[in-house]
């Protein structure tokens, strides 16, 4: 399979299955799922998409975070359980790639939301 559409295949995997947000979800189960060996994925995941597995996987589950963030009119669900939700082995991890991303923290960026749509 080319890599292409094994990077094809991949998205589509992680999107209808919503593997990401999985907090035991290997490169080894995720190579598994798509049918192909954990090397090759990684190599694909670097030449393709240009990052490495981690923040691949990551990229996803800040997406859906941002999502279930957007999606609520209060402060509820907590942002633990956003983390939780969306796949992040821990709040530390999901603030530290949250901070990266956005550059703010997700409670900044759940006020920020809220003052912007619901005030």
């Amino acid at each position: 399979m080319h890599a292409e559409e094994l990077m094809i295949r991949l998205d589509r995997l992680l999107i209808t299955n919503r593997l990401y947000t999985s907090p035991s979800l290997t490169i080894r189960k995720l190579a598994r799922e798509a049918g192909t060996n954990r090397t090759y994925l990684s190599r694909c995941i670097r030449i393709i998409k240009r990052v490495n597995y981690c923040d691949y996987i990551n990229s996803y589950r800040l997406d859906y975070a941002v999502e279930i963030i957007e999606s609520s009119h209060s402060r509820k669900p907590g942002l633990a359980e956003i983390s939780e939700l969306a796949g992040f082995p821990n709040h530390r991890s999901f603030t530290k790639c949250f901070i990266s991303r956005y550059g703010k923290t997700p409670s900044e960026f759940r006020r920020e939301h809220l003052r912007r749509n619901f005030s």
